[in-house]
């Protein structure tokens, strides 16, 4: 019964999160955090963070040994041969699989607003901030500068690297790097305009905002809106669609974005989609439960063999043939 009304009370605040709020990533955090304890979670009943897959999401192992248990992990990130964990003021953690712990040996930058998102180009790290725009290190961490040179708005929601070039999204639009000026260009957008997703598919570019989700051709930045009043949470594509996730449904398009339909059939009411990976003809979602799979037009199979119970999967990545799933703060595995 307590479980139930746990369970009951989250949806009634993501439902209350749905269409145009003005989400920011620290309030997302801050509301994970909030459901985690909500579902009965608490300090003195802790298991695990990160999870990872060997075996395409039939079974998940822990692997949050080194992570301390006070951390908000923000986001994690792989590079050619690492996984990295961002925390909001913990600084950044590196997975060693020799030792299969996470090791803090990346020093934190010169902030006191939180690193919210983490991303890699040529060898450089790169993290976002809320506030204090981004900050890159060409030494693997040991050091950091602020990198900010054009941007207007220095709240960082997303950076994504496509076809070389590193684009970012913010409070006040879409940014992509000018590298031979060594400066951040506005691609498209306004000072109200949330980025709060950046995909790719085919020859194009898809945002997903705050006012739903516009596409633009990779060359031409011809930016049109192919869907309207709804505020995405992210968007993401796999090799055959592309995908909305708004804050209460899961949409799909398979004709580039001009027509979208709902596929939250299966998933939780009114729960949102943080993460979509596909993987071996597979698509992954990461929900607030847990990781979902399905392949083709089949039904959502909840995939938590190894997870914590009601596990809210707030990032999804895959490093080599390895799947990885996080969680905000800690989660029981308490029933």
């Amino acid at each position: 019964m307590i479980l139930m009304k746990s369970i009951l009370s989250i949806s009634l605040i993501l439902f209350l999160f749905s269409c145009q709020r003005d989400f920011s990533k620290k309030d997302e955090i801050e509301d994970h955090k909030a459901a985690i304890v909500k579902a009965g979670v608490t300090d003195a009943s802790q298991n695990g963070i990160v999870y990872f897959s060997f075996d395409n999401a039939l079974t998940w192992q822990n692997k949050s040994e080194g992570l301390p248990r006070d951390i908000t992990l923000t986001d994690i990130a792989v590079s050619s041969s690492n996984i990295f964990a961002s925390t909001k003021q913990n600084g950044i953690f590196i997975y060693d699989f020799q030792t299969n712990r996470w090791n803090n040996t990346v020093t934190k930058p010169e902030t006191s607003k939180d690193v919210d998102v983490i991303g890699f180009y040529k060898g450089e790290i790169i993290l976002g901030t809320g506030g204090d725009g981004i900050f890159v290190s060409i030494d693997n961490g040991k050091t950091w500068s602020s990198h900010n040179k054009g941007i207007e708005n220095l709240t960082i929601r997303r950076i994504t690297v496509i076809g070389g070039k590193v684009f970012i999204g913010t409070n006040g639009g879409l940014y992509s790097l000018n590298a031979m000026d060594n400066k951040w260009e506005l691609e498209f957008g306004h000072h109200a305009l949330q980025v709060n997703g950046i995909t790719t598919f085919d020859d194009d570019v898809y945002i997903g905002t705050n006012e739903g989700v516009y596409k633009s051709n990779k060359q031409n930045k011809d930016w049109k809106q192919s869907m309207q009043d709804v505020s995405l949470h992210n968007i993401s594509s796999d090799s055959k669609n592309v995908y909305a996730l708004a804050y209460n449904e899961l949409f799909s398009s398979a004709d580039k974005g001009e027509t979208w339909i709902n596929i939250q059939k299966g998933l939780p009411k009114n729960l949102y989609t943080f993460q979509l990976r596909e993987k071996e003809e597979h698509i992954l979602i990461g929900q607030w439960d847990g990781v979902y799979k399905r392949e083709g037009t089949s039904n959502w199979i909840l995939v938590n063999k190894g997870l914590p119970k009601k596990f809210p999967a707030t990032d999804l990545i895959i490093f080599n043939d390895i799947l990885v799933v996080s969680s905000s703060g800690w989660v029981t595995n308490k029933p």
